[in-house]
């Protein structure tokens, strides 16, 4: 069963070059995806930790993950980052990455969903019209408005699907772990990337 613990340690105690790396050797089983989350200005610090600990004895590879909402919408962008997930998964490495980032994720992702949501003709959702069926001999032949809305729903709707497989990464079905670094940081309900405060206000 997966429980979620918070530690306290004073500073310099050693949280991020001690106990970040040995959580990660213990968790990175090639069967939990493990991921680093760090504040955006100590992101290079704690990957070159990362780095510097498992290069030589124990060797793991340690990866960046990093996103911004103006990437395109592309399924094969999305499908690219998840083959390079399962494998850090399968290597048992080490995924470092920032609030911001996994942020951006959800928010394009619900933004996606969005757009498909927003769609209130049935013809737009069906058909599996292709590019190629477009070409002609000078280039791509004019399409309709209509043919060009549907290739659009159609991109958001495949790229939001990408999205989800990446996301589910981190479920509990598949076992994903988040070592946050810096937790009050990371989840002050002022200055975090991640708090997004819901439900009833309280004073």
């Amino acid at each position: 069963k997966i429980q979620s613990m918070v530690h306290q340690m004073i500073m310099g105690a050693g949280k991020t070059t001690v106990i970040g790396p040995i959580m990660a050797l213990m968790l990175a089983d090639s069967k939990s995806l493990v991921t680093q989350v760090v504040p955006n200005q100590l992101l290079d610090m704690s990957r070159n930790v990362m780095w510097k600990q498992y290069c030589q004895v124990i060797v793991k590879p340690v990866y960046t993950l990093t996103f911004s909402r103006s990437w395109p919408t592309e399924p094969k962008t999305y499908d690219n980052m998840h083959t390079k997930m399962i494998q850090a998964r399968s290597l048992g490495g080490i995924v470092v990455t920032t609030p911001s980032a996994i942020k951006s994720i959800v928010n394009k992702y619900i933004e996606l969903l969005n757009v498909v949501a927003s769609v209130d003709r049935k013809d737009l959702l069906e058909g599996d019209e292709k590019l190629s069926d477009y070409e002609g001999h000078g280039g791509r032949t004019k399409m309709s408005r209509n043919v060009k809305r549907k290739f659009e729903i159609k991109a958001a709707n495949d790229t939001a699907d990408a999205i989800a497989r990446v996301m589910n990464l981190w479920s509990e079905r598949e076992k994903g772990i988040l070592l946050l670094d810096e937790v009050d940081m990371l989840l002050h309900p002022l200055r975090s990337e991640l708090n997004f405060p819901i439900g009833e206000k309280f004073p």
